[in-house]
C-alpha cells in the first residue's frame, strides 16, 4: 500500500506543479521518503500531501 501512496502523491504533484516529467521522476527517486511525508485521503484516494524534508540549521552558530 505504501508504494500506491507514493505514485498517488506524484500524480497529484503533476497535477498541481508545473514541472517536467525528468524533475518529477528526480525529486520522487531521490528526496521523496514515506518517513516524511504526510498525507489526506478522501475515499482511499490522496487529496492532499506534504513532504517535511529536514534541513540543517546554523543559528548564531548553534546547530539546529
Amino acid at each position: 500500500m505504501v508504494t500506491l501512496i507514493k505514485e498517488q502523491v506524484k500524480e497529484l504533484w503533476k497535477c498541481c506543479f508545473d514541472e517536467s516529467p525528468q524533475f518529477i521522476d528526480l525529486y520522487f527517486r531521490l528526496r521523496y521518503k514515506d518517513e516524511i511525508n504526510t498525507y489526506i485521503e478522501k475515499e482511499r484516494k490522496v487529496v492532499s500531501a506534504m513532504q517535511m524534508i529536514p534541513y540543517p540549521m546554523i543559528f548564531y552558530g548553534i546547530n539546529g
